[in-house]
């Protein structure tokens, strides 16, 4: 199996996320990569997250594919990258078994607190989502399956 490029960085989601600063980059790339691997290409489609893979690793993106990338995918690898370390981190896996974690002066929240939160991603993501549909809708980019999107902004608190 060929290296995975991650298309954005740690950095790019503590910037935009409320994820601390001292977040180890071990514990956030592979999260990062779950959300890229199979989020983004799943909503993108494979042609068209295909196409802005190989530029953005060719660092050739251009045109309408940077300001898709720029504009809507980092905020949309960044929110579901959120939604997922809030999800999975209070977790850690090892030949010992599965621990939750916890360091001292915290007080872990309950699962409904973190299910709420990890809610809140959601939604940044969908609303995201629902304005790069919006943008793309006129546009005319041959890896697009008849120009649709599939989003889903059907949540249980609505």
């Amino acid at each position: 199996m060929s290296e995975v490029i991650l298309m954005i960085e740690p950095k790019d989601v503590i910037e935009r996320t409320l994820l601390d600063g001292n977040i180890d980059n071990d514990n956030i790339n592979p999260i990062i990569f779950i959300a890229q691997s199979t989020y983004l290409k799943s909503f993108l489609g494979l042609k068209l997250y295909t196409k802005i893979y190989n530029d953005f690793v060719a660092d050739t993106l251009s045109g309408e594919y940077l300001i898709i990338f720029e504009e809507y995918l980092k905020d949309i690898l960044a929110f579901q990258t959120a939604v997922l370390y809030v999800d999975f981190s209070s977790y850690k896996i090892s030949q010992n078994g599965i621990h939750k974690v916890s360091g001292e002066n915290m007080q872990l929240l309950d699962d409904s607190e973190t299910q709420s939160l990890v809610l809140r991603y959601s939604k940044l993501v969908a609303n995201v989502e629902a304005n790069f549909k919006e943008y793309i809708s006129d546009k005319n980019l041959a890896e697009l399956n008849c120009n649709q999107i599939s989003v889903d902004n059907d949540f249980p608190w609505h």
